[in-house]
């Protein structure tokens, strides 16, 4: 992935996990299409953009959290792990 400076879509600022007190987040890009190898050959994954935000919980600390998503529109499921789309 790639973490880049430009601003997400707008509707990717509604996503509360990232933190709602630090937007606008910024654009995660995916640079690759994702495969496994599965009993049905290789098997890839259709991932989109999505978003990353990173907020300082303690500067003294300089403890930080670094949240972030992809979409996986048409999800993947893989032996017992499914990401819904």
């Amino acid at each position: 992935v790639k973490f880049t400076n430009k601003l997400c879509a707008f509707d990717m600022n509604k996503e509360s996990l990232l933190g709602s007190d630090f937007r606008p987040f910024l654009s995660l890009e995916p640079l690759d299409e994702p495969k496994f190898v599965s009993a049905n050959g290789i098997e890839k994954v259709k991932v989109t953009s999505g978003a990353y935000s990173i907020q300082a919980h303690d500067l003294d600390t300089q403890h930080y959290a670094c949240r972030f998503f992809l979409d996986f529109p048409e999800g993947a499921t893989r032996n017992d792990v499914t990401l819904p789309a």
